[in-house]
């Protein structure tokens, strides 16, 4: 996945391009999105925002959010320590 927008230096454009990840309709790019928190494509602040936004979608948006973050909790968790120190 292409994540040049998430680059950009205007923090509103971010934000919006973030904001448009979550719209993914496709299950394999909504997968693609969820997975950019853990590799660092998203800021550790805004890894929430995007999560929340994916689940509230639709019912099989929010059930791919639940499974990503129930599958990869202990990732996140340490992803969240690291960044908080």
């Amino acid at each position: 996945m292409n994540t040049n927008g998430l680059q950009a230096s205007d923090p509103s454009e971010k934000e919006r391009n973030l904001a448009a990840l979550a719209y993914a309709r496709d299950p394999d790019l909504r997968q693609q999105t969820l997975e950019m928190v853990l590799d660092d494509s998203v800021r550790s602040q805004d890894a929430l925002s995007l999560l929340a936004g994916v689940a509230v979608r639709s019912n099989a948006a929010a059930h791919a959010a639940w499974s990503f973050l129930t599958e990869y909790a202990g990732s996140l968790l340490a992803i969240g320590l690291r960044h908080a120190s």
